[in-house]
């Protein structure tokens, strides 16, 4: 860390006075670890599936004869040679094409589209808790339970995207090992299983905590800001944890006031609240920032609105 961004840093950690943030509450950390083992272990049905979906279509020994037809000098090489296996970071046009037609069918086969159903539910959770949270610190005790159709529908939205991405992101994961195997290396078949498997085991349970973190932030943040919002709040303040790991742009922003429809400014990007959907993913993943109500009203649990 520079010196300028160190000094700014302990000034800012003196400017702004600590808040009790719903991300370090037991609660969050609960809604964490129950939403990371959800999205795992639909990641080990895709992954049976996916082992079912090969062995059913006989498509790892029709993919071992196309590859020594095609690149006969890979297995003349691995014959006398032991090739350690290395990831592709980037299968390239062709060689996905290719993958494609051994793949033909593997999403409605696998039905990786369960996996919003998955995202959905949790994402409700989280939404109410955070809700509750915002509820709380405007000094009102009712529970939050999301039924606003407007912030229903965007959470559906957000969760039919990510489960896009995770498609996407996992059937190319899938074209790498199969480009690895049978394009530059000469495995057999029971050595390509061994590395699908592996790259569920070690891959994917990194990824479930990421997609946890990140869309349990966003839920439960959206859901403070629209508490915070229909229930007169005129101000927001941005509050970032001030240490090492933060990223400069939101160091720069703590302590930044704005009415309660205007944007936060965090580097370039405009942000109605910490972890908002339409940021980009950089000013959101892994962010450990909040938002705090700067009440002018006092207002009742009678009157208050709780989503």
């Amino acid at each position: 860390m520079n010196k300028r961004l160190r000094d700014y840093i302990l000034k800012a950690r003196r400017r702004i006075p600590r808040s009790r943030n719903f991300m370090n509450s037991l609660v969050y950390k609960r809604i964490v670890k129950g939403y990371q083992g959800s999205v795992y272990k639909e990641f080990q049905r895709e992954k049976n599936a996916t082992l079912k979906f090969l062995s059913d279509k006989g498509i790892l020994k029709k993919l071992e004869a196309w590859s020594k037809k095609k690149y006969p000098d890979i297995w003349e090489k691995r014959a006398v040679s032991n090739i350690e296996f290395e990831s592709i970071d980037k299968v390239s046009d062709k060689e996905s094409k290719e993958m494609q037609k051994f793949l033909a069918g593997w999403a409605s086969y696998v039905a990786p589209q369960k996996m919003k159903k998955i995202l959905d539910g949790w994402g409700i959770v989280a939404a109410n808790k955070g809700g509750s949270y915002a509820l709380g610190k405007l000094g009102l005790s009712t529970t939050f339970k999301l039924k606003d159709k407007r912030i229903l529908k965007m959470l559906a939205r957000r969760g039919e995207k990510i489960t896009g991405n995770i498609t996407k992101r996992t059937l190319r994961d899938f074209q790498g090992i199969l480009v690895s195997s049978y394009v530059e290396q000469g495995v057999s078949p029971y050595e390509v299983r061994r590395r699908i498997e592996g790259l569920f085991e070690n891959t994917y349970r990194n990824r479930s905590m990421a997609i946890a973190r990140t869309e349990t932030a966003v839920a439960s943040s959206t859901s403070q800001y629209e508490a915070y919002k229909e229930n007169g709040v005129g101000k927001k303040r941005w509050l970032a944890i001030i240490d090492d790991r933060t990223r400069p742009s939101h160091v720069e922003a703590n302590g930044q006031t704005v009415d309660i429809d205007e944007p936060f400014r965090v580097g370039d990007a405009e942000m109605m609240h910490p972890h908002d959907p339409s940021a980009p993913a950089e000013e959101v993943i892994n962010c450990r920032c909040d938002e705090i109500p700067i009440v002018q009203e006092k207002i009742s649990d009678a009157e208050a609105w709780r989503g």
